[in-house]
């Protein structure tokens, strides 16, 4: 099943600023000061609310599909792939001890791959969900 990671963000004018919603992710609000900062800021505010499902263990929604006047913000790939592995491992209740010992890795290691504050190689990343009992594909 694919999964997207292009998130739906609705953007009002409230005066002087640009208020920023994701109806995926509610928690997910902030505010431009300028058109041009739109989506670099609704990408930030984006970052900072799944951090927080991350050190919650909460699964994290795949983005919907865009409604009429929205606008879209592309997670990163690096990120993108660090969802897939959460939500692998909390839908298949791995532990991060559990990956550690199915990949002959440190926990110290499996810490980092599965932080989104830390850069993971892509196969890295696609050994660390197969692992987790998940597969990641690319595709264009």
């Amino acid at each position: 099943m694919a999964v997207s990671f292009s998130y739906p963000v609705k953007v009002e004018r409230d005066g002087d600023v640009f208020v920023l919603s994701f109806r995926d992710i509610p928690e997910a609000l902030g505010q431009a000061s300028s058109k041009s900062e739109v989506i670099s800021e609704a990408l930030d505010v984006l970052k900072i609310v799944l951090g927080y499902y991350f050190k919650d263990g909460t699964p994290i929604p795949s983005a919907s599909s865009r409604r009429k006047g929205e606008l879209v913000v592309d997670i990163p790939l690096s990120l993108a792939s660090k969802i897939i592995l959460h939500n692998t491992m909390i839908k298949n209740k791995v532990r991060p001890a559990d990956l550690a010992k199915r990949m002959d890795i440190p926990t110290s290691e499996v810490a980092r791959i599965t932080s989104p504050r830390y850069k993971t190689k892509i196969d890295t990343m696609a050994s660390a969900v197969s692992a987790s009992g998940g597969r990641m594909t690319l595709s264009a």
